[in-house]
């Protein structure tokens, strides 16, 4: 995506973070497919891209924030019906101030315009 992305890229991955660890997998399987969970972190986003696009980028940013889909819908799941979305909300809202400790890093790189 570095190389042949024209103005930008973003990425949407999960955190390397402890949160993240205790209630994420490191093993996703659907079917026969088997995938690995790779976390990324601020400093390996901009390693990577330093590295491919050496002084060619304008800037790099790097976000954390709450999303566990399988956790949160377990947990609304408990209240059932028309109650299920109201609760993830409330879930997602409380986990808000504490954003920092975030389970998925989204990383968004601007390419110079030089």
């Amino acid at each position: 995506m570095l190389r042949v992305a024209r103005k930008a890229i973003i990425v949407i991955e999960p955190y390397n973070s402890v949160v993240g660890k205790m209630i994420g997998t490191e093993w996703e399987e659907h079917d026969e497919s088997i995938n690995y969970v790779y976390r990324w972190d601020k400093k390996m986003i901009e390693q990577t891209v330093k590295s491919y696009l050496l002084k060619n980028y304008g800037k790099i940013r790097v976000f954390r924030f709450w999303d566990h889909n399988v956790v949160v819908g377990k947990l609304a799941r408990l209240f059932g019906g028309k109650l299920k979305l109201p609760a993830a909300k409330l879930i997602y809202s409380a986990l808000t101030p504490v954003s920092f400790t975030g389970n998925m890093c989204v990383g968004v790189v601007i390419k110079s315009t030089r």
